[in-house]
Formats: structure tokens, C-alpha cells, sequence
């Protein structure tokens, strides 16, 4: 191995870099609403897994909520510019941050990762999250059923590179 490099669970990295459980540098890990909520014709974006797409949200087949709703939903799960969002039912795994000036809320087949932005990168996690490795991570977290689907304990314990926050 080259000098000043480690092999780890998550592969090869620098010797300064840890490994951590995405739990360790998030704030909060949660899925979306578990209640069926009210649907409007426009307001809110209400997203789901099919609007989660590697490195893109798709509002191109998106439901809405109104006020009362999406006040209500935000309680649980109100995602900030920078959170993670991750696929966790259907198609599972797919990964984007959520853009500047974004307002949304989400259903239970999507997750939310607020990171610790004084503990990590949420660019360089995104990134990392949809990589092979932590995508290998994924499928082999994915409960089978008549629809494949990602818990939050599994999310919780993803393995990830953590380099130093200035790095």
C-alpha cells in the first residue's frame, strides 16, 4: 500500500481520514411522513422516492400539499438546503442534496440526512453515497419484500469516509 494510505471497511483512504456511521456526523436521520397526507393541485412540493434521482430532485411527476400540511409534515421531517435525501423504497438508493431556496416535504419512501455541517461535508457525502461502495453498502441493507425497502437503522450505520473538515 502506498505510504501515508490505510485499507479500511470503506477501501483505500489517507491515514488522517476515519471512518464513520453516517449517524456520527448528522444531526437527524428520518423518513418522511408515515400519515397519507392531503394531496392539493399546487403548494408545497410533497416528494417521494420518484422524485429522488442521483443528484437531482425530478419535480416533473410531483404531488403537492398546502399550508396546513406541509406545516404539519415539516414537524417531522423538514429538509434544510443541504440535507441528503435518499431513496428507501422502490428504487432504492438513489442520492441528491437538497437546493438553495427549496421548499418540500417528504413521504415515508424518502429519507433525510441533516449532516453536522461543523462535523462533515454534505457535498462530499452525497458524492460518496453514490458511489459503488456505498452503494454496495445499500443493497445489502435492502429488506426484500413484494417491494424492496431501506430502513432508517441501516441508513444510520453507512459506513463513510470522514477526512478532516477542512480537507
Amino acid at each position: 500500500m502506498k505510504p501515508g494510505y490505510k485499507q479500511t471497511e470503506v477501501g483505500v483512504i489517507p491515514e488522517k481520514w476515519e471512518v464513520r456511521h453516517l449517524v456520527d456526523v448528522s444531526r437527524k436521520i428520518t423518513d418522511g411522513d408515515h400519515v397519507t397526507p392531503r394531496r392539493e393541485s399546487h403548494g408545497y412540493y410533497l416528494l417521494s422516492a420518484r422524485n429522488v434521482l442521483n443528484g437531482r430532485i425530478d419535480v416533473s411527476d410531483v404531488d403537492y400539499v398546502g399550508v396546513a400540511e406541509y406545516q404539519r409534515m415539516k414537524q417531522r421531517c423538514g429538509p434544510e438546503s443541504g440535507d441528503i435525501l435518499i431513496s428507501c423504497s422502490g428504487t432504492i438508493g438513489r442520492v441528491t442534496i437538497v437546493p438553495s431556496d427549496f421548499e418540500c416535504v417528504l413521504v415515508r419512501s424518502a429519507a433525510l440526512a441533516k449532516i453536522d455541517r461543523e462535523l462533515a461535508d454534505s457535498v462530499f457525502l452525497h458524492f460518496w453515497l453514490q458511489g459503488s461502495k456505498a452503494q454496495r453498502q445499500i443493497a445489502s441493507s435492502v429488506n426484500q419484500g413484494a417491494q424492496p425497502n431501506l430502513f432508517l437503522n441501516h441508513i444510520e450505520r453507512l459506513a463513510c469516509p470522514h477526512p478532516p473538515l477542512p480537507e
